[in-house]
C-alpha cells in the first residue's frame, strides 16, 4: 500500500504511515480489510469506472498478524491512472510540506479519465486535479507524473495567493 492511504478494519479506521505500513491493535478472528485510493490529502475517483478498492478476509490469531497488498493488483483504471495520481499526489505534498507550504494540508479531490483527451486541469472550489483519457493521439495524463506536478502547482499559486489564478 501507498504513504497516506486510508485503511479500515471492520469498524476500526487507519491511515498508513510513510512507508504505507499500517497497523490494527488487539486483532483476533476473522476480519475484513478495505481500503481505496484516498487519504488526508487526495481522494481518487475515476469518471468511467467505479472508483478502485481492496478488500480482504484476514485471520488473525495473534496480534502480529501481517498483511500486505499492491494497488497494481486492484486499481481497476486503463493504466493504473487511480494509483498513479494518488501517488503523485501525495508525493508532492509531502515535498511541499517539507519546504513549509502548508496550505495544501487538505484533501485534494482528483478525477481520473474525464472524457476529454490531451489535457488535464485544476480547479476551485473545491480544489480538484482532472486528468482526460486517453485518446487522439495522447496518453492519459492521469499516468503522467510532470502533468500531475504541474496541476498540482495551480494549486499551490492559489493557495498562496488567490490573486495569481485571476
Amino acid at each position: 500500500s501507498f504513504a497516506h492511504n486510508y485503511v479500515s478494519l471492520d469498524t476500526q479506521n487507519g491511515e498508513t504511515g510513510v512507508n504505507g505500513f499500517y497497523q490494527f491493535a488487539g486483532l483476533s478472528g476473522p476480519h475484513t480489510l478495505t481500503s481505496y485510493l484516498e487519504g488526508p490529502w487526495v481522494a481518487v475517483s475515476n469518471a468511467q469506472l467505479p472508483r478502485s478498492d481492496y478488500a480482504a478476509q484476514i485471520t488473525s490469531d495473534t496480534n502480529e498478524t501481517t498483511h500486505d497488498w499492491n494497488w497494481d493488483a486492484d486499481d481497476i483504471s486503463y493504466l493504473d491512472e487511480e494509483s498513479n495520481a494518488f501517488y503523485h499526489v501525495n508525493r508532492i505534498h509531502d515535498y511541499v510540506a517539507s519546504v513549509g507550504v502548508t496550505e495544501m494540508d487538505l484533501q485534494m479531490m482528483v478525477t481520473v479519465n474525464m472524457n476529454q483527451y490531451c489535457n488535464a486541469y485544476w480547479s476551485y472550489p473545491p480544489h480538484c486535479l482532472n486528468f482526460y483519457q486517453a485518446g487522439n493521439g495522447c496518453e492519459s495524463t492521469g499516468v503522467i507524473s510532470d502533468v500531475v506536478y504541474h496541476e498540482y502547482g495551480h494549486g499551490i499559486n492559489h493557495a498562496l495567493d488567490p490573486s495569481l489564478m485571476d
